[in-house]
């Protein structure tokens, strides 16, 4: 099979490299940088990645790879870190860059690339680096560069060496999947002839060949990855497996019930719900640190889905979530409303409540969310937003409801829009339903007085705000 290796340097962007190249049609494995020369010659890729990731190359214990792989006669692309390794270890220059640039920068193009041949002589990129190539190694040549970095892109064609400093992966990048295409059709050879659904006819069969008759128990959160994969595997092995939903008490408004009613009473699942709300308000009683409610919630989750597990007898096998669930969900005939729900979080509404968590600051917030929810599903935009949530302040404002004064809680409204969560923009809903949701929520939710909405980007912020 015709395929592409990713060398993982531990870029928070890796995944989204062999999801571009997925999605072009052509198949790609992600190895540890420091795979062997022999071990990736034995796959006999068309191509090999090197991916971005946080180190400096002149670092003691900066992550290198096998250096013979730059002689295999394989074509390479260096992606950011991917760049400055190739030529730091070519014999170039790299050093700490006069200005780091992180977020959109503008590339300009010089004549003759392959790589980036058919493209505008200037467009946008994403980039997220503090080094820089300083001096190129021998035999490259310099193809693009920035307003602030001169060494936006280079390549060896004669050697097939290729690098870049910005990350053509990002949604953000214009042109960017033009640019992996190039790589991997006019550079590798690829023909583009690989599908994602191509592989779900064997995934079953080996699913139920591996399992042999054995139990199998799934943690199953309702999410996209784990509904995704505990459906792929219930048609492999039937009533064989069984979920397990841990209602922690950090619920949204209906998503026990809708547990119940999607998988339970449509899929016909063996689905055991386990209560154990209390004990998880119990537990973040006085934890107000991000981390700790996390750690706090995780070791809490991880008891009582083992608890319940052991009760399953001849339980061997242990359902995880599923890359690509989009794309596999929708060939498995699973509902919209369950692929394009949006993401929510592993600790629920605990890291929506800012500070300490308590049942009755849930209880504002849950309200609170289910409005927004139902205002933002009745004017179209849900689908036309990648998250949408409400956070809980730790602060009171002065406000006036009625002919009395009040001094009530602070809550933000949070929609963005992404493709993937790596990179995201403040959605631009219209005013007037952000004051009918802001509107319903101070006249229907005891204990708010005041609704914002963050207008930041990621980066600098992330999506969730804990």
């Amino acid at each position: 099979m015709e395929q592409i290796l990713i060398l993982d340097f531990g870029s928070q962007y890796t995944q989204l490299i062999a999801r571009r190249l997925r999605n072009l049609g052509v198949y790609c494995e992600i190895l540890p940088f420091h795979s062997s020369a022999e071990e990736i010659l034995k796959r006999a890729p068309r191509g090999i990645i090197l991916s971005g990731g946080p180190s400096s190359v002149y670092d003691k214990k900066a992550p290198k790879p096998d250096f013979s792989i730059f002689n295999l006669g394989i074509p390479l692309l260096g992606i950011c870190y991917g760049m400055q390794l190739m030529a730091h270890e070519l014999g170039g220059k790299v050093r700490k860059a006069g200005k780091r640039e992180y977020g959109l920068g503008r590339l300009k193009i010089r004549p003759g690339s392959k790589l980036l041949a058919g493209l505008p002589a200037e467009f946008n990129v994403w980039l997220s680096h503090g080094d820089e190539v300083k001096t190129l190694p021998r035999g490259f040549a310099l193809k693009a560069g920035t307003k602030e970095i001169a060494a936006g892109a280079m390549e060896s064609p004669g050697e097939k060496l290729y690098a870049v400093q910005f990350h053509p992966e990002v949604h953000h990048t214009e042109h960017g999947s033009r640019i992996l295409a190039n790589f991997a059709g006019n550079i590798c050879g690829c023909r583009n002839k690989w599908s994602p659904v191509s592989f779900l006819p064997g995934a079953l069969a080996e699913i139920k060949k591996t399992t042999s008759g054995a139990e199998v128990v799934c943690a199953l959160s309702g999410g996209v990855d784990s509904s995704v994969a505990a459906v792929m595997v219930h048609r492999a092995v039937g009533k064989r497996l069984h979920c397990i939903f841990v209602d922690t008490g950090l619920l949204r408004h209906g998503d026990r019930e809708r547990m119940k009613d999607v998988f339970s009473r449509k899929f016909g699942f063996n689905l055991t719900i386990a209560d154990a709300s209390k004990l998880f308000l119990s537990r973040l009683a006085g934890v107000s640190d991000p981390e700790k409610k996390r750690k706090v919630i995780g070791h809490a989750f991880i008891e009582i889905f083992e608890k319940e597990a052991k009760k399953i007898k001849n339980a061997r096998f242990l359902v995880q979530g599923t890359l690509y669930p989009d794309v596999i969900g929708r060939s498995l005939k699973i509902p919209e409303a369950v692929l394009m729900q949006h993401p929510f979080p592993g600790p629920g509404l605990a890291i929506r409540v800012l500070g300490a968590v308590t049942a009755g600051r849930l209880e504002i917030l849950r309200a609170a969310d289910s409005i927004m929810r139902a205002e933002i599903e009745a004017a179209g935009w849900y689908g036309r937003i990648w998250q949408a949530f409400c956070v809980l302040l730790p602060i009171k404002t002065v406000g006036v409801m009625g002919d009395e004064r009040s001094y009530e809680n602070v809550l933000a409204l949070r929609c963005v829009g992404s493709v993937d969560g790596m990179t995201a923009d403040w959605s631009k809903i219209p005013h007037e339903l952000l004051q009918k949701i802001s509107s319903r929520i101070i006249s229907e939710v005891r204990g708010v007085n005041r609704v914002v909405y963050d207008i930041t980007s990621k980066p600098p912020a992330t999506i969730e705000w804990e």
